[in-house]
């Protein structure tokens, strides 16, 4: 094996590491029971997500006040689970502290 072939196969797996490495720290506080590792994500702005007597709403989707916890950062995020069928699970919802 050439030493460009090896140099350029070693950057693709650092990249991949490194790639792989934001992807888990960002789920890394959301809890395992909301996440599954890829159903959440921060959403655009908390101005998003409107309280009813329910719980909360976001994006026509409804959160139950079990499924409201504090957000870890100063973002708003959703956890959902989306099935193949195009049907929504959501899990749950984090807000900024004072919302």
């Amino acid at each position: 094996m050439s030493r460009k072939y090896i140099f350029y196969v070693s950057g693709i797996l650092l990249l991949g590491l490194f790639f792989g490495a934001i992807q888990a720290n960002a789920h890394d506080w959301y809890p395992s029971a909301c996440c599954g590792g890829t159903h959440c994500h921060p959403i655009t702005s908390c101005s998003e997500i409107i309280e009813n007597a329910k719980g909360v709403v976001w994006d026509g989707i409804q959160f139950t006040k079990d499924m409201i916890k504090p957000s870890q950062d100063n973002q708003c995020h959703v956890c959902i689970v989306k099935y193949y069928d195009t049907s929504l699970n959501p899990k749950c919802v984090f807000i900024q502290q004072g919302f």
